[in-house]
């Protein structure tokens, strides 16, 4: 991304800090919200003097925009601590930008819809940057399952690296439209399958019934229905 937008490396460094960089092409859908097209990537900044701070990288300003931007901000700080078990005080500002000169777009009146300007105490300023990554791990990792719901144990609900690594590195579905999952029995097959079709799902603004599904096993289909 940075190389194809030079812009913006150099803003999205910490300030005289340590801090890492965690760019997406969508935070909106590893939060299981839907993709808004406008955006070209986010980049989520977390340093030690600073709180962390959400980019989102669009082509021009929009009024929605400001809206998405501020609702995955949002959405992200509520599963850290509900979902990854962050415990400290936090808050994350959205911050737009425009791609290709890399200025911030600064966030007008008539953007008033979703009001997220408010002032926090200093206190919530340097996040605990290591228990940050856990609960942030915990976050990207997790997904909904029957079984973990029902047993009430949410460790089972965590991909493993390589599942990761598949959903969020090698398939980009704007680009394939068949996707074959072949594996052994007990091997994540169906979990793989469940989490590809809900990020076709969201990535592609798909309606269930436009998603085809082919299992030879009956049961298991129905169970995926």
């Amino acid at each position: 991304m940075f190389a194809k937008y030079a812009n913006l490396e150099n803003i999205m460094k910490p300030e005289e800090s340590r801090g890492v960089l965690i760019v997406s092409r969508s935070w909106a859908i590893d939060l299981d919200q839907e993709k808004n097209d406008e955006v070209v990537f986010d980049a989520l900044l977390i340093s030690e003097n600073s709180p962390p701070t959400l980019y989102t990288v669009i082509q021009e300003d929009k009024p929605d925009l400001w809206k998405h931007a501020g609702l995955t901000a949002f959405q992200l700080k509520q599963k850290l601590v509900n979902l990854g078990g962050y415990t400290e005080m936090i808050c994350i500002i959205p911050k737009l930008l425009e791609c290709h000169s890399g200025a911030l777009i600064e966030r007008e009146k008539r953007h008033s819809d979703f009001n997220f300007h408010v002032h926090y105490p200093n206190s919530y300023g340097s996040p605990d940057i290591e228990a940050l990554l856990r609960s942030l791990v915990i976050v990207l990792l997790s997904f909904r399952s029957c079984m973990s719901d029902q047993l009430g144990c949410e460790f089972l609900n965590l991909l493993t690296a390589e599942q990761f690594e598949i959903l969020h590195s090698k398939y980009y579905f704007e680009d394939f439209r068949k996707v074959f999952v072949h594996g052994l029995p007990g091997t994540g097959k169906t979990v793989m399958a469940a989490q590809l079709m809900r990020k076709i799902k969201i990535t592609l603004h798909c309606k269930t019934e436009e998603i085809l599904y082919i299992c030879e096993n009956r049961p298991l289909r129905c169970f995926m229905e």
